[in-house]
């Protein structure tokens, strides 16, 4: 699995990019990268755009595995909005199981899309009062 991290400063975005074949340490090496990258903030929202990964290998077991991955960056990360673009609709119900799981054991919310435009308007403009209460409520 490869990933390439970009910052977008002007909207405070992390954006990471994900293709080749989904793997566990693939996904632990980025969240790795990512917050060790000096352009990082705890709480920064991120767009994870997962459109060129191949994850017809994974099951519901690794999506569960894939939350417990992020415990160990967990704080890190912080209270940020993460927006997950899947592109298939096989990644789409993978994603709705790994934000099912997440949502109760991780500080960040995230939301899924199909597209990348869509995904930038909910960060940049999004419900961002509701989902503000929503991660104080965390």
């Amino acid at each position: 699995m490869e990933y390439e991290i970009d910052f977008d400063s002007e909207a405070e975005i992390a954006i990471v990019r994900t293709s080749g074949v989904a793997s566990l340490e693939g996904f632990s090496a980025y969240l790795r990268s990512l917050i060790s990258d000096p352009r990082w903030r705890r709480g920064m929202d991120v767009l994870s755009d997962h459109t060129a990964l191949e994850a017809g290998n994974l099951t519901a077991g690794d999506i569960e595995a894939l939350v417990a991955v992020h415990y160990p960056f967990a704080h890190a990360i912080g209270p940020g909005l993460c927006a997950i673009v899947c592109g298939s609709s096989l990644k789409f119900g993978l994603a709705r199981m790994f934000d099912a799981h997440a949502s109760l054991q991780l500080p960040f919310m995230s939301r899924i899309f199909t597209n990348v435009d869509e995904a930038l308007v909910w960060l940049r403009e999004g419900n961002r009062v509701g989902d503000a209460e929503s991660l104080e409520a965390r």
